[in-house]
């Protein structure tokens, strides 16, 4: 029967600090480690531009801006917890299980685990997270798109994609998810990297025109149909997608 073992609702605080802490000690290693390489120091002897301390701050504060496709502490943090207190609307009982089982033990891996060095690893594997579960989490993203919380399904989405950012589809429905929620920035980032992995994927840049769109951003919104057209030429596309493409090409032109 569902509901019939122990919830840990208590862990959900210790998943959503250490999550934020590894992930911003990471992009603050990361950046640090940058800025160190351009020897600020030497510039400033040279020319006497801004005190290297000054420039330094200055910078940081730039990149870790600039760096962060999506704030996705926060949407991690979202995630696990509508997917421990409710993933189960979604999932039958084993999947609703394993699903908390392995999400459960994530505070503790990660009080071991060091982003800033784990670059060339997939956090799925080192946060010990099964591929059915990576399909059951999915299964609950599908479901809350469908159920139309959009802005549950993009958190759980988001998550994904830390834990296999080399799934195009993930970043794809990412995009979808945070679309349909009128994020159209997370979108449009979602969508390009969903389009760098997987070169055919011409709906990505259809999406992404829509949200251009959405922003008032017609000089863009034209490039990327340029880009889209070129992509039309290049692969066989769906007629649903040369469809689209050609409606988008007349409001374009309007």
């Amino acid at each position: 029967m569902r509901g019939d073992y122990p919830r840990k609702t208590e862990q959900t605080p210790a998943i959503k600090s250490r999550l934020k802490d590894k992930y911003e000690l990471a992009i603050e290693k990361k950046i640090h480690a940058y800025i160190d390489t351009l020897n600020l120091e030497s510039r400033y002897l040279q020319n006497r531009l801004l005190h290297p301390s000054t420039e330094r701050a200055k910078l940081f504060m730039e990149m870790k801006e600039e760096i962060a496709l999506v704030k996705l502490e926060t949407y991690i943090s979202t995630a696990i917890e509508v997917l421990v207190l409710h993933g189960q609307e979604f999932l039958d009982d084993s999947s609703s299980k394993r699903v908390e089982k392995e999400l459960s033990a994530i505070p503790e891996i990660l009080e071991q685990l060091d982003l800033g060095n784990a670059s060339d690893e997939r956090i799925q594997n080192t946060l010990k997270i099964s591929n059915s579960t990576l399909d059951s989490i999915l299964q609950v993203a599908i479901g809350y798109f469908q159920a139309k919380e959009f802005e549950k399904s993009l958190s759980i989405l988001a998550f994904l994609c830390v834990l296999a950012p080399q799934i195009s589809d993930y970043w794809f429905r990412m995009g979808m998810a945070a679309q349909r929620a009128h994020n159209y920035d997370l979108a449009i980032k979602a969508y390009a990297v969903a389009g760098s992995l997987n070169s055919e994927l011409i709906e990505a840049k259809l999406f992404s025109i829509e949200c251009l769109l959405s922003l008032d951003q017609m000089e863009k919104a034209l490039t990327a149909m340029a880009e889209a057209k070129e992509l039309s030429a290049t692969f066989e596309i769906d007629a649903e997608w040369h469809e689209l493409l050609q409606q988008i090409e007349v409001v374009l032109k309007t």
